[in-house]
This record gives C-alpha cells, structure tokens and sequence, in this order.
C-alpha cells in the first residue's frame, strides 16, 4: 500500500525532511541553502533526531566559511552541534562538535582574559581530540577532522597526532584530496616546504581550490611558479563553481595584475567581473591576503586606493571605473537599507 505523505506522524514526515536535507548535503556548496531550509522542517517535526541536528549544523558552518573561514559562529550552529552531540555519541557528530569548540573563539583578540579562555578551551578539545583518536577509529571523514584539529592547535605541537591520522588516512584513501591538503599543511608546519608544495600541487590537480591558492603562493615565494599564467589557465577549471569560488579566482588574478605586473587596467577589469557576480557579497568586506598583498578589505581598498589611481593616470579606463564605483555604491546602499531596517525594529520593541 502506498502512504499519502499528508498521513505521515511527526517523526514520518521529519525523516521525509531529514532525507531530502541529507540528500541536499551531498551536493555541497551548491545545495546549502536547500539543506538547511529542509533540515529546520525536520527539525520541527522530530527535535529528538540528533541526525537531523547534526546535519542542519553542517551547513550552518558550511554556508558561514563559504564566505570567509575566520567568520564566527553562529548561536544557531552551536546550538545544533551541541545537540547532536548530546543525543548522540556518533564519533562523526563528536568531531564537528570539537572542531566548532575550537572555531568558537577568534584568532585576533588579545585581551589576557579572552586568550586564558582560548587557550582553556583549547586544551580541552585537544584532549578529546587525543581520547577519540586513541579509540583507532576507521573512518576517514572523523580521521581528517581529527587531522585539522591537531594542524589547527596553537598550545602545544600535536604534529605527531596530526601525522597518526592522515597516516591512518594513507592505507584507506591514498589519492584523497583532502588528505593531500593536509598533508601539505603538515609538511609546511614542519619546514619541508619542498614536499609542502608536492602535495598542495597533488591537491590542486584534484581540483581542490583553497590548496591550489596555497599551491600559487608557494610557487611563487620559491621562484618555481609564474602565478597568472596558472590562474588564467584556472578560471576555466573553476567556471562551474559557486559564486564565492568565482569571485576568489577572479580577485586572485585582479591582485596579480595589479600588485606583481603593476598592470591596473587589466586589474580592473577582473575587479569589475568579481563585483559583478554579486556586488553586495561579503568576499568584499573581510580581511584579504594573497602573494605580497592585504587589505582590511577589498571594498575599501577599491574605493580609497584603486579607483583614484585608476582614474588619475588611466582617463581611458573611466567606464570602468565608473562601473566599479557603481557596483561599490549598491553596496553602500544596501548596507544603509539593512540598517534602516534594524532601527525600524529597534523601534518597534520600544
């Protein structure tokens, strides 16, 4: 007999949400928003799932470091991470847990009270860390997470923990790419910069964009790789990705163009096509680093240091900038109208 889903019970149509929350997951980047809308319906109809809490804690993280990796937690992320830890004792949901305990506290602050805490925090989680890797476990996925959390640590040198995983790592899936990644990151930890950049350039052939970047950086500190020419053959290789990817790419190759080859107007031009992805994406409001350049963020140094250049000694280029400033200026624009709005609310409590 076939159910009519209207005759679903709660916990029935919550694993119904469940599922296609999880389904939604496994197309990463692209299914966030849709994963984390059906993971709240099942949510609501079974609290006591940890699987759904788990995975709805997921793509809160995901969809928070798709635009910036030092960005900070979310109460809801926390809030769901903890949950599904609580239920469950899944070594998967164990991990992300630990891995959201040590993201819940900034690199930056320096205040004596605040890195007491840190530090506290992070002795802790290390020492959950080593308990759960003690256990031998065998799956992959929880020996990576493992892996990073060890890489991540600045308290004490867990570089031999971190090597005991992805060794681990090694017998079961040799050619991951994750894997790959992190062992560049432990070699780089270590000072072998030499087998560093073997294995971020591993990591990069499995298209993986964020060892890639590495890969470009590297090569070019060492002398062994002519960054654009790498990039440009990139965009191509990345054209299918989700917008935060693009515009990385793009602002990479504007950053070349402008801080390596002093070449402005063909730097604004990749500026123009990141912004014009989406104008208003938060890429343009957080700290930016790559090669020999930073900036606070990019949509100050367009606006105080680019555009002005860009305009006294390139007249030729004055569309451009014009669309530049444009684009800059719906930013502006919504953040006033995001504002308004804030104040419109504030009010209304009142």
């Amino acid at each position: 007999n076939i159910i009519d889903p209207k005759d679903f019970n709660d916990i029935e149509s919550g694993a119904l949400y469940g599922c296609k929350s999880s389904i939604w997951s496994c197309l990463h980047d692209f299914g966030i928003e849709e994963a984390i809308d059906t993971a709240k319906r099942a949510i609501k109809m079974n609290q006591d799932c940890a699987l759904w809490h788990f995975i709805l804690g997921k793509n809160l993280r995901r969809k928070r470091r798709a635009t910036n990796v030092s960005s900070d937690v979310s109460d809801s992320e926390k809030n769901h991470f903890e949950i599904a830890h609580a239920i469950s004792k899944n070594q998967m949901f164990e991990v992300y847990y630990l891995q959201m305990c040590m993201e819940s506290f900034k690199k930056f602050i320096r205040s004596r009270d605040y890195v007491i805490k840190k530090n506290a925090n992070e002795r802790e989680v290390i020492s959950k860390a080593k308990k759960m890797l003690n256990t031998n476990p065998t799956d992959h996925k929880v020996l990576l997470k493992l892996a990073l959390i060890f890489l991540r640590t600045r308290i004490s040198d867990e570089r031999y923990s971190a090597k005991k995983c992805l060794d681990a790592v090694n017998k079961i899936v040799p050619n991951n790419t994750t894997y790959l990644h992190y062992t560049a990151m432990l070699y780089e930890q270590s000072g072998d910069y030499k087998e560093a950049i073997k294995y971020f350039k591993k990591a990069a052939e499995c298209n993986n964009l964020v060892a890639e970047l590495s890969y470009i950086q590297y090569g070019w500190e060492t002398g062994q790789l002519e960054p654009l020419p790498h990039l440009l053959r990139m965009l191509k290789k990345y054209d299918q990705s989700i917008k935060s990817r693009q515009i990385a790419m793009l602002l990479a190759i504007a950053i070349t163009y402008y801080s390596l080859h002093e070449d402005i107007p063909n730097a604004a031009e990749y500026f123009l096509k990141a912004l014009e992805i989406d104008p208003v994406h938060k890429k343009f409001q957080v700290y930016y680093k790559f090669l020999d350049f930073n900036t606070l963020n990019i949509s100050s140094f367009l606006n105080n240091n680019f555009c002005p250049l860009l305009e006294k000694k390139y007249p030729a280029h004055t569309e451009t900038c014009k669309k530049i400033k444009n684009l800059l200026n719906v930013k502006d624009i919504t953040d006033l109208v995001e504002e308004m709005c804030g104040l419109s609310v504030e009010k209304k409590k009142f």
